[in-house]
């Protein structure tokens, strides 16, 4: 068992479940244009974070997959939220080479938008297409051995 894990995991899951409960007993520091629901995805993610390190710590591995699978889960809703429901976006195009930058520009909101929604589109549909694979492979393979 790794102390340090489990310490980290712990302390993750307590700031999760106060973050959480700060946003739900103090309600008028939030963003009204975010739903109660999308917002309380942040603190779970805290919380599936401390379940993962925990569960790692432990040598829990198939606990550690369910959490991570929660986890990317959470993550992904919070972001595809955005991109295609939140009413204001603000983004910052920079190239940069070797951490110097190079060029920088502010393209205006629509431009962001659009940018941001092809990016979840295709980011949403792999996952998509991962889920599909890993559910087919599944049920071929439990089809395979019932015909035995």
């Amino acid at each position: 068992m790794e102390r340090p894990g489990v310490a980290i995991g712990i302390l993750a899951i307590v700031i999760g479940l106060a973050i959480g409960y700060a946003m739900i007993a103090l309600p008028e520091g939030m963003n009204p244009a975010y739903p109660i629901g999308i917002a309380l995805l942040a603190p779970l993610a805290f919380i599936l974070g401390g379940v993962l390190t925990c569960a790692h710590a432990l040598g829990r591995f198939s606990m550690v997959a369910i959490a991570f699978g929660a986890l990317a889960f959470c993550l992904l809703a919070i972001v595809t939220w955005g991109a295609f429901s939140s009413s204001h976006i603000q983004c910052r195009e920079t190239l940069s080479f070797l951490g110097l930058r190079i060029l920088e520009r502010y393209p205006n909101e629509l431009e962001c938008r659009a940018g941001l929604r092809v990016i979840m589109a295709c980011l949403d549909a792999g996952v998509l297409v991962v889920l599909a694979a890993f559910a087919w492979h599944r049920w071929a393979g439990r089809r395979g051995e019932s015909t035995k």
